[in-house]
């Protein structure tokens, strides 16, 4: 019951902050960023493309079966720890 409770505040957070810091960054700029490089970055990574958010997904459900495989196999935590820790950095791009 409470990792499903943690996944709806955390789901609830990540709807709530991209709110408020969407707002706070159009009172910020008065200025038209329609040609700004850096502007239009910021908006793409607020609202990654749909085969981008399925593959970090993807990414996410193969660190989860791959820590139960290991766990099963008995591998100790330690090396667990660092595939795990590894893979999750190399996630992040």
């Amino acid at each position: 019951p409470l990792f499903g409770l943690a996944g709806f505040i955390i789901g609830w957070l990540y709807i709530g902050l991209d709110a408020a810091l969407v707002v706070g960054k159009e009172n910020d700029d008065v200025v038209d960023d329609s040609n700004n490089p850096n502007a239009q970055q910021q908006q793409q990574q607020l609202h990654p493309t749909i085969p981008k958010v399925l593959v970090g997904i993807s990414y996410f459900t193969f660190q989860y079966w791959l820590s139960g495989i290991l766990v099963a196999h008995g591998v100790e935590r330690t090396p667990i720890l660092i595939i795990m820790s590894s893979l999750a950095a190399g996630g992040v791009y």
